[in-house]
């Protein structure tokens, strides 16, 4: 008898039911009456094409070597279009929640069907419908989450620390061998990109891409140059300069346009909305320049760097004495005081730019650093951020900055994307 039902299950569930034989796989029968032996579930498909590869199933009296085809609802067969692509005709057996209809494969053969639902544990059900049938105000399992044991949240953190260090240097090594393969160049690249925090991120990046590093070398270390070159591409000087500092900015600019050919750029552009005039784009574009007038080698300075405190107290540099009563361009300030780059805003840096860059420069030149910059992390206070915060109020808090970048790594791709069913706690949770 075909049944029809309304409660609709996402399909990785059911993937991950069938990987897992998470069901009682004993007393098994298609949708026909006939008796199903499972003796390899298949592997799971990333790609396009059926969901498992090279199971091996007996339908009856006989043993089948192929595919499985997992659906929410049978028709979705239809839906997907598999009756016209052959690619499907190697399916075995068709594998559904609720049966809905008769399916035949390309070739007008009638696929056999195990309705899923008949073998599933209540127990487990109602452990999925508590993650993932609730609206939540933050995460899935934000109600569960504080009495799961401290064994599995430290197995997942120590898990998610490794997912983002492989990550971010995954990037920076794409970036690499995609562009001028030159390391310097993409350090400077991702200092500014960090620099520009969350607010101005894109607009440093496009900054980054507009000025060509082979450039701004040239002038090293010269730092109103620097300066020039950097307020200027940013198109972030005053069209009528009045005071000394802008009036020789914008005259060096004009000589460096001219001197080096610039092209005109196309920059997104600088926010102030919504920051602490601390982190303003004028403030951190004066204090990247420092760092850069001041450390002769920059980056074998900071990624050859073995003490955590070098690179740093590296970082730590001052704007420009123009800045200490401004904040903006021709517009002082009451009162006076240096503007030097804070503990956390290096931290910030390091996190972002330094690390990733010196993993993947450890891991193309043969001398992987990974055992010292877990060091690092595990040295450094965690971030506090709303996530962080929201994270330590479900008894989840973050003790070292490894701890926080790994539950940021979480959040971002695995709550975020409700991806709880490849999750420790989320598989914890219900019971697997």
């Amino acid at each position: 008898m075909i049944l029809i039902f309304h409660w609709k299950v996402r399909e990785d569930f059911l993937h991950f039911i069938w990987e897992r034989m998470a069901f009682n796989g004993h007393e098994l029968h298609t949708t026909n009456g006939v008796r199903i032996r499972i003796f390899r579930q298949g592997v799971l498909n990333h790609d396009a094409g059926p969901d498992f590869f090279d199971a091996r199933i007996e339908i009856g009296d006989q043993l089948w070597a192929g595919n499985i085809e997992i659906h929410d609802r049978s028709s979705d067969w239809l839906v997907h279009g598999h009756q016209h692509d052959s690619e499907y005709d190697n399916v075995i057996l068709h594998v559904v929640w609720q049966h809905n209809r008769e399916i035949y494969d390309s070739s007008g053969n009638m696929l056999p069907v195990l309705q899923l639902q008949d073998y599933v544990p209540e127990p487990l059900l109602k452990e999925y419908r508590e993650l993932f049938e609730r609206i939540p105000a933050f995460i899935n399992c934000e109600k569960l989450l504080p009495d799961v044991p401290s064994g599995v949240k430290n197995g997942l953190l120590e898990q998610m620390s490794e997912k983002r260090l492989a990550r971010k240097a995954g990037e920076v090594t794409k970036s690499f061998f995609s562009g001028d393969k030159d390391w310097e160049a993409l350090l400077f690249k991702r200092l500014l990109y960090a620099f520009g925090l969350k607010v101005n991120a894109e607009a440093f990046a496009s900054l980054g891409e507009n000025l060509n590093f082979r450039t701004f070398r040239k002038v090293l270390p010269d730092r109103r140059d620097m300066e020039a070159l950097l307020y200027g591409t940013a198109q972030m000087l005053p069209v009528n300069p009045k005071e000394d500092y802008t009036c020789e900015l914008s005259e060096r600019y004009a000589y460096l346009n001219r001197k080096f050919s610039l092209q005109r750029p196309v920059v997104i552009p600088v926010k102030y909305m919504r920051m602490r005039p601390e982190s303003f784009p004028t403030i951190r574009i004066s204090q990247f320049c420092a760092i850069y007038a001041c450390s002769h080698s920059l980056f074998f300075r900071l990624i050859e760097s073995r003490r955590l405190e070098d690179v740093t107290n590296t970082l730590q540099a001052a704007a420009s004495g123009y800045w200490n009563d401004h904040y903006v361009f021709e517009r002082k300030t009451e009162k006076s005081r240096e503007k030097r780059l804070s503990p956390m805003m290096a931290r910030v840096v390091v996190l972002n730019a330094v690390i990733p860059v010196m993993l993947a420069y450890g891991q193309y030149k043969g001398n992987g650093k990974e055992r010292m910059i877990k060091h690092w992390l595990n040295q450094m206070s965690p971030e506090s951020n709303s996530v962080i915060r929201r994270f330590a109020s479900l008894k989840m808090p973050a003790g070292t900055a490894a701890e926080s970048q790994a539950l940021l790594e979480l959040y971002n791709t695995g709550c975020r994307q409700q991806a709880c069913l490849q999750c420790k706690i989320g598989t914890h949770l219900i019971g697997l």
